[in-house]
């Protein structure tokens, strides 16, 4: 049953305001103190420095008087609460189980509240008394006798009157559940297949629960076949402990294995032997239009770019620069070879009429007007339901318009950064400033967590022969439970004035901003080589390299031959046909066949190094993909094949037949496979898995006049992965491989795709 709500309150030590501490600072200045007319703290003068009303305890009408308001001319700030909530995996000792639960209530200005109330309530077991370990930040003891799920609810409020609620979930389990991958822990070293495997089906949304574990997803379809004799195969339904046991004297390795679940992306790993393997059912992409009310928004204002928050004041903007900021949120079960420009600005959601050239700016990016400071506004759309890193990368942007034809144009100078902890619900949009407090330009001026990269000799494109024309880099760091954030995106390889070595400066994990998620940030430097941009478009084709240095030490080299890896070459389905397409007809609205043709103005050049974005390729036939061997610089050591289907790019409504980023992709079956193999066969899954068929596109756009690339039903993306791995420690694909490795122990990753048909007998 339900436990009653456990109350704990603590008592009042006041909130440390910078407006406080400015008035502080004036009265050491003055003699002695002036006249208050109006009986709110602060002096006439005072008033008169902050621009505060000498005359209304309450300038800005918000519930606060002048001299206890952060931000007092101002009524959309107040004292914010927010929650930071984490569990301790559950552990069984003597029939009971037991998991610490830890909470931290902080404000807008990351300092600790010491003033509030919190409840807690949990529908399975009970929770202890509740410690105050520190200003802040309280303890309790979940428990319970019964296995199971339960679901903790946290709700605290603060003596302002602002509320919040978080969600945790204690996984009392006995079953050890790996995480995704190959003989991964505690089942390292466990050999090969004799007769013998383990499967474990593992729930895809726990491993993005940042306070869970993983826990199983029961009823998952599990195909085992072996590599070399195919005929040979083996087929069962996971248990309520997600686990399938083939024992067979016929079953040796290697073999392939497929996981399948309704509403999820199946996953196939190749040649495996090993004799525990977890394979990961993620649900399908929310639809854009079709499933909003599964996904929530979040949006706010980016604060600070005058210095309110301890950061230097931004120098005004210009014709040729504006002060800009990036918002983005922790990305979770992305790949890092999948980040190029088009990850950085999102324009989901951009105005469809056009008024002013700030209708064009990405809905994630602002730019501050100095007179206008409320339309620093952002919107990021269709983030799924739970708690979200919701950061910004704040700085002095140029070439800002040109971006809406060539995404690779910007140049940015970072100077501040601002995270955010905010928990987000289908179908709501939830409201979440960001306050810039971290440093950059200073951290920069003082040499803290600054590092100097080298950059070029890029790979050479398959389609072209020549390298690839455009660079990013791009410092990501890896934030544990929250995710990947980037914190830059220099594409000073693309100016005219590019010199090595470019500098990157990382937030100051001691910033108590930083310190306050609770995480130990680790560092990713980040490179990406790409083709020319297509009309406004970012395309396909892309090679990354990854650097992992913790500390400054001498120059970080990312312009040798040997960090970048050539793209692979997809074999089948074969490739769309690599001639130049033509101007379209005088009055062409829709070209028939996609991809025949540019629809373009007079004055617009048919480009000479690209083909149609929509152009599609040969058909699947019998379920076989294949691809050449990637060897330079050296042969990869894994592959990862990736089916999907595509969204079109979003018009750009100023310059005719150009786009504004590249077609979305969204994923419908990964394979992985070791760098000794070069060809899949997908199996036949049951149909009442996909009644209405797996490969198909769920989205299609060829009846759309309006969509810049159009894509039938039957039209699907194959995208094609070759990773360097054994950066960090040495790489076993059977023994000890995780899933999350492809992002946290390669060396180097490249990538292309292109879309191709499923014919009707295939789409299952």
């Amino acid at each position: 049953m339900r436990n009653r709500p456990q109350t704990h309150t603590v008592g009042r030590t006041g909130y440390t305001l910078l407006l406080l501490v400015s008035a502080a600072l004036l009265l050491l200045a003055c003699n002695e103190l002036g006249s208050d007319r109006d009986g709110d703290g602060l002096t006439d003068e005072q008033e008169l420095a902050f621009g505060t009303d000498p005359d209304n305890q309450d300038t800005d009408g918000d519930g606060l008087i002048d001299s206890k308001d952060p931000e007092p001319l101002d009524a959309g700030v107040k004292d914010s609460l927010i929650i930071d909530a984490t569990l301790t995996p559950a552990m069984l000792t003597d029939g009971e189980w037991s998991a610490q639960l830890s909470i931290s209530l902080w404000n807008q200005n990351q300092e600790a509240v010491v003033d509030g109330a919190i409840d807690l309530t949990t529908d399975l077991g009970s929770i202890g008394d509740v410690q105050e370990a520190e200003p802040g930040r309280f303890l309790a003891v979940v428990t319970s006798k019964e296995p199971g799920v339960a679901r903790i609810q946290v709700e605290a409020r603060n003596s302002l009157g602002r509320r919040q609620e978080r969600v945790l979930r204690a996984y009392f389990l006995e079953t050890v559940i790996p995480r995704p991958g190959i003989n991964t822990s505690p089942y390292t070293g466990a050999g090969g297949i004799d007769g013998q495997l383990r499967v474990y089906t593992v729930d895809g949304p726990s491993l993005e629960d940042p306070d869970g574990v993983p826990i199983p997803a029961p009823d998952s379809y599990v195909y085992v076949e072996l590599t070399y004799d195919p005929e040979t195969h083996f087929e069962a339904w996971s248990d309520e402990s997600g686990i399938v046991v083939f024992s067979d004297p016929a079953l040796i390795g290697p073999v392939n294995v497929t996981v399948a679940r309704s509403g999820c992306k199946p996953y196939t790993m190749v040649a495996v032997n090993a004799l525990h393997v977890s394979v990961p059912m993620h649900p399908f992409d929310p639809i854009p239009g079709i499933d909003d009310d599964k996904v929530g928004n979040v949006t706010g204002v980016v604060r600070g770019f005058d210095g309110a928050y301890g950061v230097a004041p931004f120098p005004s903007s210009s014709l040729e620069k504006f002060n800009i900021g990036i918002v983005q949120s922790g990305l979770k079960n992305v790949e890092l070879v999948s980040l190029s420009m088009s990850s950085v600005l999102s324009y989901r959601g951009m105005a469809e009429t056009i008024v002013s050239p700030f209708d064009l700016v990405p809905p994630n990016m602002v730019i501050h007007r100095e007179d206008e400071p409320e339309e620093a506004r952002y919107t990021l759309y269709g983030l799924k339901p739970g708690k979200h890193l919701i950061y910004v990368f704040a700085g002095e942007g140029f070439n800002i318009m040109e971006t809406v034809q060539d995404p690779y144009a910007l140049r940015f100078v970072p100077r501040a950064f601002a995270v955010a902890i905010v928990q987000v619900e289908a179908g709501e949009t939830a409201e979440a400033d960001l306050l810039l407090n971290i440093d950059l330009l200073k951290q920069k001026e003082d040499d803290v967590e600054l590092f100097h990269v080298n950059m070029g000799h890029f790979p050479d494109d398959t389609m072209t022969q020549q390298p690839f024309a455009n660079g990013l880099l791009m410092p990501v760091v890896d934030m544990g439970r929250y995710g990947y954030i980037f914190v830059d995106v220099n594409g000073s390889y693309n100016q005219p004035d590019f010199i090595n070595p470019l500098d990157l400066v990382f937030p100051d994990p001691e910033h108590p901003a930083m310190k306050a998620l609770g995480v130990d940030p680790y560092y990713m430097h980040v490179g990406l080589a790409g083709r020319g941009t297509l009309l406004g478009a970012d395309p396909p084709g892309i090679s990354t390299c990854i650097r992992r240095d913790q500390v400054p030490s001498g120059t970080i080299s990312m312009d040798r031959d040997y960090v970048w890896l050539r793209p692979p070459e997809g074999l089948s389905p074969t490739p769309p046909d690599r001639t130049i397409a033509p101007r379209c007809k005088a009055g062409t609205v829709t070209p028939n066949p996609p991809g025949s043709c540019f629809i373009l103005d007079d004055d617009t050049e048919v480009p000479t190094h690209m083909i149609p974005l929509d152009r599609v390729g040969g058909k699947l036939v019998n379920r076989t993909i294949s691809w050449k061997q990637v060897t330079r610089p050296r042969g990869a050591d894994l592959y990862a094949v990736r089916l999907g289907y595509l969204l079109p790019a979003p018009q750009n409504p100023i310059v005719p037949g150009y786009s504004i980023g590249g077609p979305e992709s969204h994923k419908l079956w990964e394979v992985v496979a070791p760098g000794n193999v070069t060809e899949v066969v997908l199996p036949v899954l049951p149909p009442a898995l996909y009644p209405d068929g797996l490969l198909k596109n769920p989205a299609p756009s060829l009846d759309d006049p309006k969509a810049l690339q159009r894509f039938g039903p039957h039209t699907l993306e194959v995208e094609f992965n070759a990773y360097l791995m054994g950066e960090v420690e040495p790489f076993s694909y059977n023994d000890g491989f995780q899933l999350d490795e492809m992002n946290l122990n390669s060396f180097s990753v490249s990538q292309d795709s292109y879309p191709f048909t499923v014919p009707d007998s295939e789409v299952n």
